[in-house]
């Protein structure tokens, strides 16, 4: 067959596609099909057919059944395999080189072997803007999908690894098999995960889950907003965790951090008795990795934790209860297990019970087998679950998994082999019932007629007819005219084209699709309405039907010609009009009325009328007819006269001609007008349309500049710009003046006039100051008053608006930094002594820190030197004349001796020396707000110490007494916090206990919650029934000495026993916890169409254990392989992963 291309026209399924359809669009952008056998069969190409000037280039389709749509657009020009072909190039530079390879989208970009890309290269409008910690960059670049099999969606979004997934603007997914879901998230690393806004995925199998997550290292994991996983395999968990330490470490909670592991082999201690006593072979004593549950200074209480496993070899977190267990029935354990000897109890609660030193033989059914190990370093009993499970042995088994409610959920029936599925019950509704089973059932779509195939049934209630579930491969057939059938599986996709641009323009009201024998019939209708043309033909002949009438284009190059026939009428393009049948219909030209007079006249309808003519004109003469309709009408060779009406026209005859003139002076009424172009003149005046006005009311320049203009003389007369420049000028000059301060000989020029600021009473003015923009200022500074404010550290303090400020100075820059203050002080800046008069009397009280005049002082008069002390030579005497006994207040005489001091002569010294040196057993350093004493008889001592409670005691910088604390509350130590007495079990098991107990009790506190301090240098306190002593940790070390002997016996006493009974409970939770994991994992969703993968989270429960898991699927493109992996972690702290690929056919 030789090679050709089909240019389709194909006007039904255009019109029934795109309603909007132009036929002028497809004639310029035609739809072309490659027809032959060769290596472009069937390959579509829609587009412009030639390069222009502009860039536009046609597009390129090559390989089997690829497509390139838009200009510039590329499909298939690197294929390998032309017979595979397929690529799909839809967009304006769109670019599908490889293998079933698409590019949707400008200058989009699949360059894999099946790679899928949609997307574009242009989000200008968030250019710049920052989210969280990334800002988006200035740049363009296109969306490309390199990898075999890769998929990219979003705007500048990258897919290079093979089979990766980039999903969201400017993702990257660079590893092989990695996927990148969120805008900016980034998967670097061979089957590396980032979902999320920004996050990161830099190392292999690292995955990041959360915005701006990170997980940098290989196998890391890091959930949550923010969350870095950054060491081997470590799981960061959490808003704001943070791995960074170690390998294998885990972070728990928001804002945790994990730090180094620290091997812990040997522990000392100190004996009674002065022995070093050494304790070593730990379980688990050189760990390889931490779990954080929180940060230094953010660390979290693990609250709700189960009894851990108190075993030699245990590693186990014991939870308060358990030590609670063993501090108080340490000695009556020892006692009952000597006595008594241990038990054993089925789920029936039958007892088998064996003397303490024997054993019980513990045996297995079909599904569980027993081991005894029995060796020097290693003595247990190992219970495991078969392989193989089999349930019922003489009749049908089944296996039921109950809901919460203790329901069934989920039943496997042995007897029938169906499974039943029952949902939740709805609030005020019942639960919903089916069951699952197989049957032989009807072949697939294609298989030939009396196959059969394994069929899944499914029975929607239990009880009523089952139902058969049809599979992908089942599918759908669909004929057409032609009656060749297409058979499509349901994930397959039927393509139902048109040919029509996406933007073209379409009718909807032309098609109409009718239900007939079972099919769908496609019809159009008689009268094609909302049209918006028809184009027949094509080459030299186009016929062309619009809304405006018909055309008809013959011809090429100079020698094209068009028809038209529209709404203004007929254009014949130059052509003859032949076989015109005469109008007149065997008439003469003067019968003529009606339609007829409307008819087309031929050449010898033209010839009778200009005979006809010829005599009429001779006979008839002619006549001249007036605006007034009045006629006068003259025989051939007769004259008839014509004149003007003497003031605007007159006539006459020159040179053969008549001659009719317009006067020079046009008079045209009151009411008349003279239209010139866009000019009128009436009696107003005149106007231009758009432009000036000349009228009665004024000139109106309209807008317009106008030029030409002399200089005005009169009062009255228009000035012109330069005119106006001048003033300005002069106007400028006269209000020119200078500037003089009293700080400068020199004066500034500002105006004609001198304006001069001088000094004032305790202000002095700076010179004038000119900055780099012609701006004049100067300051006024504030001298002479002998005071300033300073804050508490003496800094001296501007007040500027009544608030307070320092002034610093950069001696570099010569900027000065103002920074607000609070006034503490007022200093006298004088160099000499001054007198502060007309001071009033201040409070004298306890809490006054009032000012006290001289006059407050005169109560002292009686101590002044030379009245009753009399000064000698350095010795100070009583006057023996005013008083001979010093008497105290309790009326008893006192002697006083000791070293001389310096004492203040004034009270102000005095106060400011207490505040400043203190006493001599107690100073203080500090000048924040005061200590409050609100409760009675309280006492408060330190920065913002409050005691409200009465009797309390507040000690400390922030130290507080809460109201409601007890009376007698202490709180000791900065930021202390005491209030009411905590209550609850005082004593174990009812034990009587020594001291108060209840709400009301004092409390000392060291702390506050979250600030706890350690108590130390405690002198052991009296161990006794009626003890109130507090304890130390000596003394609770020699408890624990005291315990320990007895805790080896009972170890060495039941270690069967107790081994037994460990070993069966952890295997207990441990099935439970495989129970967990596995319904965790499998409750993971799997991606179930063709090209698509899926990650998805799963939790479970059984038997109070709990897991949670995530897991990935994806299925091939031609949907027959399937990979899944997953992976889990259950509440036992084991960790479970599962694989698996399959082929479906």
């Amino acid at each position: 067959m030789p090679l050709f291309r089909k240019n389709l026209i194909t006007v039904s399924l255009l019109l029934s596609v795109f309603p909007g359809i132009s036929w002028a669009d497809r004639v310029d952008v035609p739809v072309y099909v490659e027809e032959s056998l060769g290596p472009n069969w069937q390959s579509m190409t829609i587009g412009t057919t030639s390069t222009s000037t502009s860039g536009m280039v046609p597009p390129v389709a090559h390989g089997t059944r690829s497509i390139a749509i838009g200009n510039n657009a590329v499909a298939g020009t690197e294929i390998e395999k032309p017979q595979v072909g397929e690529a799909i190039a839809i967009g304006s530079k769109a670019n599908a080189t490889k293998e079933q390879s698409v590019a949707i989208g400008a200058d989009t970009n699949a360059t894999g072997w099946g790679s899928v890309v949609i997307g574009g290269d242009d989000i200008r409008p968030v250019h710049g803007k920052t989210y969280g910690r990334l800002t988006i960059p200035n740049a363009f670049l296109a969306s490309t999908a390199s990898g075999t099999g890769s998929v990219a969606i979003g705007s500048r979004t990258l897919s290079g690894g093979e089979l990766s997934l980039a999903l969201g603007s400017i993702a990257l997914a660079k590893g092989d098999a990695s996927t990148a879901i969120g805008a900016t998230a980034e998967a670097q690393d061979e089957r590396s995960t980032a979902i999320g806004f920004n996050a990161l995925s830099m190392a292999r199998s690292a995955l990041a889950l959360g915005s701006e997550s990170s997980a940098t290292s290989e196998s890391a994991m890091a959930f949550g907003s923010r969350a870095i996983a950054g060491k081997s395999s470590s799981i960061a968990l959490g808003t704001d965790a943070v791995v960074s330490v170690g390998d294998n470490n885990v972070a728990l909670g928001a804002g945790s951090q994990d730090k180094a592991a620290t091997s812990v082999s040997s522990a000392s201690v100190r004996s009674s008795d002065g022995r070093l006593v050494t304790y070593q072979g730990f379980a688990a004593s050189d760990p390889s990795s931490v779990i954080s549950v929180g940060a230094q200074g953010k660390e979290r209480q693990i609250v709700n934790v189960a009894a851990g496993a108190v075993t030699e070899n245990s590693t186990d977190v014991i939870n308060g209860s358990q030590l609670y267990s063993v501090a108080k029935s340490l000695q009556d354990d020892i006692n009952a297990v000597t006595s008594a000897g241990f038990a054993l109890k089925d789920q029936g609660n039958n007892e088998v019970r064996q003397v303490s030193g024997s054993a019980i033989q513990i045996t297995g059914d079909d599904n569980i087998t027993t081991t005894a190990t029995d060796s020097d370093d290693n003595k247990s009993l190992k219970i495991s679950l078969n392989d193989d499970l089999t349930v019922g042995h003489d009749k049908a088994g089944s296996i039921t998994v109950n809901n919460a409610a203790g329901n069934s959920s989920i039943s496997l029936n042995g007897g029938d082999g169906t499974i039943s599925l029952t949902s939740p019950a709805a609030s005020g509704d019942t639960s919903t019932t089916a069951t699952l089973g197989v049957t032989t059932g009807q072949g697939g779509l294609t298989d030939a007629d009396g196959t059969t195939k394994t069929r899944l049934i499914y029975t929607p209630d239990g009880s009523s007819e089952p139902e058969e579930l049809a599979s992908m491969n089942d599918g759908l057939s669909f004929v057409g005219d032609d009656g060749n059938v297409i058979n499509k599986k349901l994930n397959e996709t039927l393509s139902v084209t048109g040919g029509a641009g996406a933007d073209a323009e379409m009718t909807d009201n032309n098609i109409r699709v009718d239900n007939r024998e079972g099919g769908l019939r496609v019809r159009m209708t008689r009268n094609l309405r909302d049209l918006a043309s028809a184009v027949f033909g094509n080459g030299d002949n186009i016929t062309t039907i619009t809304d405006n009438g018909m055309s008809v284009t013959t011809g090429t190059g100079d020698n094209v010609r068009t028809v038209s026939l529209g709404k203004e009428g007929l254009n014949n393009g130059g052509n003859i009009i032949t076989h015109v049948a005469s109008g007149l219909n065997g008439k003469q030209l003067s019968e003529a009325d009606g339609d007829t007079l409307t008819n087309a006249a031929n050449i010898g309808d033209l010839k009778s009328a200009l005979q006809d003519t010829t005599s009429a004109l001779v006979n008839s003469g002619y006549g001249v007819q007036a605006d007034d309709g009045n006629k006068v009408t003259r025989p051939l060779g007769e004259h008839v006269s014509i004149a003007g009406d003497g003031r605007n026209i007159t006539t006459m005859v020159q040179d053969g001609k008549l001659l009719v003139q317009l006067s020079e002076h046009i008079d045209t009424g009151k009411n008349g007008s003279v239209t010139v172009g866009d000019t009128v003149i009436t009696d107003e005046g005149l106007s231009i349309t758009g432009g000036p006005s000349v009228t009665k009311s004024g000139i109106n320049a309209g807008d317009q500049v106008i030029s030409g203009v002399q200089d005005g003389v009169d009062a009255h007369d228009a000035v012109n710009v330069s005119q106006l420049n001048q003033q300005i000028n002069n106007a400028t000059a006269a209000t020119t003046w200078s500037l003089k301060t009293e700080s400068s000989d020199a004066s500034v020029a500002v105006s004609s006039q001198t304006v001069e600021v001088k000094h004032g009473l305790n202000t002095r003015v700076s010179a004038v100051q000119t900055d780099d923009k012609g701006n004049y200022s100067y300051e006024i500074d504030v001298t002479g008053i002998p005071v300033e404010y300073t804050d508490s550290k003496g800094n001296p303090l501007v007040n500027i608006g009544g608030k307070f400020y320092t002034r610093t100075e950069d001696p570099d820059s010569g900027n000065i930094t103002l920074s607000p203050a609070e006034p503490a002080r007022v200093r006298i800046s004088s160099d000499q002594p001054l007198v502060l008069t007309s001071v009033a009397d201040g409070a004298v009280t306890p809490e006054s820190v009032d000012a006290v005049n001289g006059g407050q002082l005169a109560s002292a008069g009686n101590i002044v030197a030379g009245k009753n002390v009399v000064w000698n030579n350095g010795k100070a005497t009583l006057s023996p004349d005013t008083f001979s006994e010093l008497t105290t207040a309790d009326g008893s005489n006192r002697t006083t001796t000791g070293t001389i001091q310096t004492v203040p002569d004034n009270v102000a010294d005095a106060v400011n020396m207490l505040n400043r040196e203190g006493t001599k057993y107690f100073k203080a350093s500090s000048s924040g707000p005061a200590a409050k004493a609100e409760g009675r008889n309280s006492v408060a001592i330190g920065q913002s110490a409050i005691s409200r409670a009465e009797n309390s005691i507040a000690m400390g910088n922030g130290a507080e007494v809460s109201g409601d604390a007890a009376a007698g509350s202490v709180a000791i130590g900065s930021g202390s916090r005491a209030g009411r007495a905590h209550t609850g079990n005082y004593s174990l098991n009812g034990q009587v206990v020594a001291g108060r107990t209840g709400s009301n009790t004092p409390v000392m506190s060291f702390g506050q919650a979250g600030q706890e301090r350690q108590l130390q240098h405690v002198a052991p306190g009296v161990l006794s029934a009626e003890s109130t002593d507090a304890v130390n940790g000596s003394q609770l070390y020699a408890v624990h000495r005291q315990t320990e002997g007895n805790t080896q016996a009972i170890n060495n006493l039941g270690k069967k026993f107790d081994h037994l009974n460990d070993r069966v409970d952890e295997l207990n939770r441990d099935i439970r916890g495989v129970g967990a994991s596995a319904a965790a994992m499998s409750g993971i969703p799997q991606a179930y169409l063709p090209g698509k993968s899926l990650m998805g989270l799963g939790v479970g429960g059984y038997g109070g254990e709990s897991a949670v898991a995530i897991g990935v699927s994806r299925i091939s493109d031609n949907g027959k392989l399937i990979m899944k992996m997953n992976a889990g972690q259950n509440s036992r702290g084991n960790f479970s992963v599962g694989a698996g690929v399959g082929w479906q056919w």
